[in-house]
């Protein structure tokens, strides 16, 4: 079995140009803002058409990822703007749609926007649909890519198995020629980190399985060729990925050096295209092996190559101080190994503090709630329409006099009902999180348990081993005092490691909590049937992670009375609940679009939401519009 660094990881480049293959062109080192505002000028000025402004947005977003280049979450919403009106603005552009949501995409992978990610897969999967271009897997690749990354290698298997019906979907559809071979594409960035995950857990059968279904899915997308040049190089580079992952998994490394040669001629293969990724990965790959033959000269070289290349991951730095550790050990540099370990593991736990931040952020539901203002937009239109239709009929038809009187009759003895159901939940809910208030990081402990045991015990073991060999077989060296020193540092932290490792398994194994939205949904359900309202709620539990059982309480009596308010006032057919954090702060609204909170009936329940939310040392506030209402509450978190 190979060791990690030799086992091949998900093309951070190839996966990203994959998904929107765009030629690059322009300049990396002009300013971004500058030269987005350049096409709009351009396009403002009518040198460019509304096609060709779209193209050019492609290729410059697609050449700026590319280069290492990405932005925050609203700080690209704002810079593809005018793309997004143009895209929507005629059936013509839809294929440009998909491609808007890609871009965002992309970019949320460059930036580590994990929560984002899956936002835009689901964005490119539901617009695909649209389109006709389907892409079932987008998601299923993100997800997968995502827990790769973390190395949590048994949740990248369950999510695979849980959906390889699809993969198996894709394949047979290819023999059929009844789909795009993009969605074969796709199926290689599942496949690529599961059979990563299988070869890190020594699972050959796995390995072979994986390694099988890929080349029988890319035979059947080869035989559709021609296609376009720039997709033929990136499945030809795909399937010899595979090639390279089996080869290293075997310890075949005169097939893996064989297999690197045929990435490399690729380059003058489909010369013209953007193979920029292809030179990315072959370096960090030929990095690790030929440390792991000890060619330490290649390997040398190579690692020099892999520093001086744009950064793609928070990880990367982590990653180039752990081969150079690697490397001064085998030369018998174990000072300057030593203190690169300690470096890498530095890094490391940035890159894990930064993933933890990413995740209590919430920005899956930030960025819902920013591309929900969108939409709204796009059907402010068609509602006005609706309206006055609505209008028209009540005012042509007497008898809904009598119909309006009815039904309020009925209302009133519905709503008692409706309102004790909605207290009942909410009681139970509460009693619920009780129960379960120790349960909310066990998950994330058990990864870090997991991670901390079999990485980072296990180097400092191999270092251990490695000085303690060199004390043994040099007894009379004047640093030997020293290296016992050094020795004694490290059972001292192995120690340490391995037993808060298990520390953190043992009480992670107690652990397990019910979704907070599921609760909030469970509560919506029961006082607002389907029939009568549409309902949106965006919560992640993990923004709450650090946040005590009391305030969740209060969140959930505060979300209860906004309901009440809403079932008794509000007259509303649509009603949102998003909870996410900002910074120090953890923000709840619920909207709804009614209008019953601008008479001043809910003054009541607005007062007991203020109370509440005051003794959390928050602010509460009300904004009414002609479209609605939304209660907004702020609570500081400690």
């Amino acid at each position: 079995m190979t060791s990690p660094s030799q086992i091949i990881l998900p093309p951070i480049i190839g996966f990203l140009l994959a998904l929107l293959a765009v030629p690059c062109v322009g300049n990396e080192q002009a300013n971004p803002q500058s030269q987005f505002h350049a096409l709009a000028e351009t396009h403002r000025s009518r040198q460019l058409t509304d096609e060709g402004y779209l193209k050019a947005v492609d290729s410059l977003t697609s050449h700026l990822l590319s280069a290492g280049v990405f932005f925050s979450v609203d700080t690209l919403l704002d810079y593809l703007r005018r793309y997004q009106d143009i895209a929507w603005s005629h059936p013509r552009f839809g294929p440009y749609r998909v491609d808007y949501y890609l871009t965002q995409l992309n970019n949320a992978h460059m930036a580590d926007l994990r929560g984002a990610s899956i936002y835009f897969a689901e964005k490119v999967t539901q617009e695909g649909m649209r389109q006709g271009q389907p892409r079932p897997l987008i998601e299923l690749a993100t997800k997968t890519y995502i827990f790769s990354i973390q190395k949590n290698y048994q949740k990248v298997i369950a999510t695979y198995l849980g959906r390889k019906g699809a993969i198996l979907s894709v394949l047979e559809t290819l023999k059929a020629d009844s789909t795009d071979y993009k969605a074969g594409m796709d199926a290689f960035h599942v496949l690529s980190p599961v059979m990563t995950a299988y070869a890190n857990l020594k699972d050959t059968t796995g390995v072979l399985a994986t390694f099988d279904l890929a080349d029988r899915i890319g035979k059947e997308i080869r035989r559709l060729y021609p296609i376009k040049a720039y997709h033929m190089l990136l499945i030809d580079f795909a399937l010899l990925e595979f090639d390279f992952a089996l080869a290293s998994f075997r310890q075949d490394y005169d097939e893996a050096e064989r297999v690197m040669h045929q990435m490399e001629w690729l380059k003058h293969t489909y010369k013209g295209e953007a193979s920029g990724f292809i030179d990315y990965n072959l370096t960090e790959w030929r990095t690790g092996q030929y440390l792991h033959v000890g060619r330490l000269d290649s390997a040398a070289h190579y690692l020099h190559l892999y520093e001086s290349m744009p950064v793609f991951s928070e990880a990367q730095q982590a990653v180039i101080n752990t081969y150079k550790a690697k490397l001064a050990a085998l030369k018998g540099e174990y000072r300057t190994a030593y203190e690169l370990i300690g470096k890498a593991l530095e890094e490391n736990g940035k890159a894990q503090s930064g993933l933890m931040e990413e995740i209590d952020r919430l920005l899956y539901a930030f960025t819902e709630s920013e591309a929900s203002k969108i939409a709204l937009e796009h059907a402010e239109k068609g509602k006005r329409q609706r309206a006055w239709l609505i209008v028209a009929v009540s005012l042509s038809a007497l008898i809904t006099i009598a119909i309006i009187t009815y039904r309020t009759r009925t209302r009133a003895r519905n709503l008692k009902s409706r309102i004790a159901k909605l207290n009942e939940m909410a009681n139970l809910q509460v009693a619920a999180m009780e129960e379960v208030k120790a349960q909310a990081v066990r998950e994330e402990q058990k990864r870090l348990a997991r991670e901390l045991h079999d990485s980072l015990s296990a180097t400092l073991a191999g270092i251990k081993h490695q000085v303690d060999f060199v004390i043994t077989d040099n007894p009379d060296n004047p640093l030997s005092p020293k290296l016992i020193q050094i020795a004694e540092h490290m059972d001292e932290a192995y120690a340490v490691a391995r037993g808060k490792s298990h520390d953190w398994y043992i009480q992670a194994d107690s652990l397990r909590e019910t979704s907070f939205k599921n609760r909030i949904q469970a509560l919506l359900d029961n006082a607002m049937p389907d029939s009568s309202y549409t309902k949106t709620i965006e919560v992640d539990d993990d923004s709450l992670s650090d946040i005590v059982i009391q305030t969740r309480i209060e969140l959930l009596r505060i979300i209860q009375e906004a309901v009440t308010n809403i079932i008794k006032h509000a007259k509303a057919k649509i009603v949102t609940v998003l909870l996410y954090r900002e910074e120090n702060r953890l923000l709840l609204a619920i909207a709804d679009d009614g209008g019953g909170h601008s008479r001043g009936h809910a003054g009541f329940g607005v007062r007991s939401m203020t109370d509440r939310v005051e003794r959390l040392g928050g602010s509460l506030t009300l904004e009414v519009t002609d479209a609605g209402s939304e209660v907004i509450a702020s609570i500081p978190i400690p």
